[in-house]
């Protein structure tokens, strides 16, 4: 069938499992047999299908791996992105991390900033101490070329496999590509950077070098914004840190005050990265304090907090002029934090704090709820660091709390009553009291808002949305132990050329029609070895499903009879009711060329023969080589076939095709003997099928016959299917007079081959046969008859 169609019937697989789970064993062997497909037209989809149907078989995978390696540049966009996120869940079990003995944050700044050498020296530095499974680089080396792709789906994808499964000085050559792809429309802007922003999140050295790319522009939407400032916070250094605070400087005389609210907390972020603008970035933010927006105002006195917290011995100063600012500031949340601050350093400013209670209990009730509590914990730690001087201070304040209008006030008056003060005469808890309040607190995490994405696989829509969609698949750890790496080589088939003469040499086994390639002939890999020859194997394993059965064949006088079937479809990958109408283009690109050896004395002789056998039939031109070498032929086996019949007369072949047959237009042709020819037309696109015996010599009298399902459309109508017969005489004599006896005249039509006058000794023949089943599931039975009497 048309590539197209094998398309839409693996684009259909994920819904028929939706339908009907019950199915999945079912839909499983069809996911197998498309993966073996050669068309880069249906590979996507396959991939995308066992993603939905089986995600944890990576048995079906092994096979195929370095097929979709190779194939994957020509594969369509869509189809590369499924492919890609298929092989990384894959490569995330088959082979170790190449990180593992790699510091990750690792930098090195000393190095010059726009410097080439900087990548090759990392890059060096990091793969050394691992050597890289030979498919893991294939794989890497595969994808490398989508970054200069045009679908920005692909590039991430790319990004996401190589910030996976890549050395981390490796996975850098991807952010020139992701910034290219900044540039688009919003919404596909805003994907990209929120992948890039978990990227800086963890390796901010791969954007370093370009900050100024992610520098807010007036159009940009909030969403995007938001993310910008996220990035710039995470990939400041001290190269590029001047530049950003003057950036950020712009930013916070915005007038929207989201945008001002956002650039203050990237400040602190990027003071807390950077100790060494510590103090540069508290200076700004003290400016903000004086601002004419309470909501700028609050939250440059959180993030001074935060930042004062951080290092307290540093800015005694600070801690005095925010307490001197406390009537002036009225946002809620800014005196609330002041007060905390005054409360956590009483030491260091020991005069200023009771004077700053005092001046907070004049104005006790009217405070907002959360500067009541601070109010209170402030209260008790002076209790407990000055009783002399702020006991009846905080009394005072107990007694106003107690009748608040707030529970929680009241609760936590009531708690600290009953522990400092009522309790005092030697109760445990009053023992503990300093523990309880005056314990040092942890640094603060000043973390970025997109931090927590993470736990996503980049590129996902979980990722996007910040929680698990329907369907989300995590990614598994690096296995501890390499895999084996074997379960991913193709097997071997070998092939051996039948005997036509006893003065012939005897040539080597090789693969059926495959000779190895050049470096010349290399397709995108070194390593990784001809993919054409990869997608061929994939043809070489099939075997006759189950239900096929062979009866016997009784012997006629002056003819073979016997009986066989076939189901449609069996033993190949495409059946023989669905090979009309094919496109073998498109099945699989042309194999490599075999090397024919040199033409012998008794070839030569037999030219005019083979200018004889027929007008308008091409000759083999055995000096240049042909594509396929149809002289080799596969050593048969003992299979369930080698039943069929002790003679060859009525073949039984089933198929789901429909059409009636005529009489055939094609001579014979003939390999071997006096009348040697050219293979049938549409061998190379055969070359990859599997031939099945029909006939052994040992019951035929000599004569054997093979027969195939062939890909090439029949030229009498759309409904006939095209069958390959092959004959060959075993004896040191000829068999004369072989044709087509009986055929039916009920249901299905034969249209046989022309009468062959004389099979020499050792010669073989080749022959086609169209046939039409007329929908019919019924065997198709004719003669083959010859004129010897055995």
């Amino acid at each position: 069938s048309s590539s197209y169609v094998r398309k839409t019937a693996a684009n259909a697989i994920s819904k028929v499992y939706s339908l009907d789970q019950e199915q999945k064993e079912t839909l499983i062997d069809v996911i197998e047999h498309l993966l073996k497909d050669g068309s880069t037209t249906v590979l996507g989809s396959a991939a995308a299908a066992f993603t939905e149907v089986c995600p944890d078989r990576w048995d079906l995978l092994h096979p195929a791996f370095r097929k979709l390696c190779h194939l994957l540049p020509d594969t369509d966009e869509w189809g590369q992105i499924a492919i890609m996120n298929t092989l990384l869940r894959y490569a995330r079990t088959q082979f170790l991390d190449p990180n593992a003995k790699v510091d990750m944050h690792r930098q090195d700044h000393d190095a010059p900033f726009y410097s080439d050498e900087e990548d090759k020296k990392s890059t060096a530095s990091g793969t050394d101490e691992y050597e890289m499974d030979p498919d893991h680089r294939l794989f890497l080396k595969s994808a490398l070329p989508l970054l200069h792709n045009r679908n920005t789906g692909v590039v991430l994808a790319v990004a996401t496999v190589y910030y996976y499964l890549a050395p981390i000085f490796e996975a850098q050559q991807c952010a020139r590509a992701l910034v290219r792809i900044v540039h688009s429309p919003r919404e596909i802007q805003y994907v990209v950077l929120v992948n890039i922003a978990s990227m800086a999140a963890v390796r901010p050295r791969m954007f370093e070098t370009y900050v100024r790319d992610f520098f807010v522009h007036e159009t940009d939407p909030s969403f995007t914004w938001k993310l910008k400032l996220d990035i710039l916070s995470n990939i400041a250094n001290e190269g590029s840190i001047s530049a950003i605070l003057r950036e950020f400087q712009y930013y916070v005389k915005h007038p929207d005050k989201e945008f001002v609210t956002a650039t203050i907390q990237a400040i602190g972020r990027v003071a807390s990265r950077l100790p060494d603008v510590a103090n540069t970035c508290l200076q700004g933010l003290i400016s903000l304090v004086h601002s004419k927006s309470e909501l700028v105002v609050g939250e440059s006195v959180v993030v001074i907090r935060e930042l004062l917290q951080k290092r307290p011995e540093r800015h005694d100063r600070v801690i005095a002029y925010l307490a001197h600012q406390l009537d002036k500031i009225r946002v809620p949340t800014a005196r609330a934090s002041i007060i905390w601050v005054v409360g956590e350093y009483i030491d260091k400013i020991p005069l200023i704090a009771p004077d700053t209670l005092r001046v907070l209990a004049t104005t006790f009730a009217k405070e907002d709820v959360i500067v009541k509590l601070q109010i209170l914990t402030l209260g008790c730690k002076l209790h407990l660091k000055n009783p002399e001087q702020t006991t009846p201070l905080f009394r005072y304040i107990l007694d106003l709390a107690k009748f608040d209008t707030n529970f929680d006030v009241r609760d936590r008056a009531r708690f600290m009553r009953r522990l400092l003060i009522e309790g005092a005469g030697g109760s445990m808890f009053h023992a503990k009291a300093n523990g309880i309040f005056l314990s040092t607190k942890p640094m603060p995490k000043t973390a970025s808002p997109f931090e927590d994405r993470q736990r996503f696989i980049l590129n996902s829509i979980s990722h996007v949305l910040n929680h698990a969609a329907f369907g989300y698949q995590a990614l598994s750890d690096w296995p501890a132990e390499q895999p084996d790496p074997s379960v991913r080589n193709p097997p071997e088939f070998e092939t051996e050329k039948p005997k036509r003469s006893r003065r012939k040499k005897e040539k080597k086994h090789v693969p059926l029609g495959i000779t190895p390639r050049s470096e010349e002939d290399s397709f995108y890999s070194e390593e990784g070895g001809s993919a054409i020859s990869e997608s061929y194997s994939s043809y070489s394993d099939e075997s006759f499903s189950e239900g096929e059965s062979f009866q016997s064949a009784s012997y006629e006088s002056g003819s073979w009879s016997g009986s066989g079937s076939a189901s449609p479809g069996s033993g190949s990958s495409y059946g023989s009711g669905s090979e009309s109408g094919s496109e073998p283009e498109e099945e699989k690109p042309p194999p490599p060329r075999s090397r024919q050896p040199p033409p012998t004395k008794e070839r030569r002789g037999k030219t005019s023969s083979q200018d004889a056998s027929g007008p308008g039939v091409p000759q083999k031109d055995t000096s240049k080589g042909s594509l396929i070498d149809l002289d080799i032929a596969p050593e048969k086996k003992s299979t369930p076939m080698d039943d069929l019949a002790t003679a060859f007369g009525s073949v039984n072949v089933s198929s789901d095709s429909s059409a009636p047959l005529v009489p055939s237009l094609a001579p014979p042709t003939r390999t071997g003997g006096a009348h040697s020819n050219v293979p049938v037309p549409g061998g190379l696109f055969d070359s990859g099928l599997r031939r099945y015996p029909l006939l052994k010599r040992t019951d035929g009298g000599g004569l054997g016959i093979e027969f195939q399902f062939s890909r090439q459309e029949s030229m009498h109508s759309r409904h006939h299917n095209v069958i390959r017969v092959f004959l060959t005489n075993h004896l040191d004599q000829p068999i004369t007079s072989i044709r087509v006896g009986n055929m039916p005249t009920d249901s299905a039509e034969i249209i046989p081959f022309y009468d062959i006058p004389t099979l020499d000794a050792l010669a073989s023949v080749e022959v086609l046969m169209h046939i039409d089943f007329s929908q019919s599931t019924q065997p198709v039975k004719f003669e083959i008859r010859t004129d010897r009497g055995i």
